[in-house]
């Protein structure tokens, strides 16, 4: 992928702000990470990404706005049993719609050490894994009461 990284001093240069951001340029445009608790500040970041963007001939319709999605993975660690670790991966909406958020969740888990084959879930579908791991839990449960009780 093309990338270019502005400069804290080109950040400098046209707002003035001490704050020390820096901006990735990707072939489609600016991904600008989201930050919601930085409230006034996160205004200005995307200002100046938008002033940026002009500078450089980057139409403004290319840039997209990148947010934090936490995706469970089930796969296996390094010692072979199971595990579900839960990952904080940045992503823009169109990477979510096209499901590229769980391509990216499966290579941090398998740079974390953790192995294939790899199955991602996302806040939208962790209420029906929920659901499924207390109905196991149920049966599990109820698969070992009978057994005890024939003892």
């Amino acid at each position: 992928m093309n990338q270019k990284v502005f400069t804290v001093d080109e950040y400098h240069d046209l707002l003035g702000q001490t704050e020390r951001p820096i901006f990735d340029v990707t072939v489609s445009g600016f991904i600008v990470p989201a930050h919601p608790e930085l409230g006034a500040f996160q205004r200005s970041y995307k200002d100046a990404v938008c002033a940026l963007a002009k500078c450089r001939g980057i139409s403004l319709s290319d840039i997209q706005t990148s947010s934090t999605i936490k995706v469970v993975v089930a796969c296996r660690n390094a010692s072979g049993s199971s595990d579900m670790p839960v990952f904080d991966v940045a992503a823009t909406q169109d990477q979510i719609d096209l499901g590229e958020h769980y391509d990216l969740a499966e290579k941090m888990a398998s740079e974390a050490g953790y192995e294939a084959p790899f199955v991602c879930f996302d806040p939208q579908e962790v209420p029906a894994l929920k659901r499924a791991l207390e109905a196991y839990g149920n049966h599990a449960e109820k698969a070992h009461d009978d057994v005890t009780s024939g003892m």
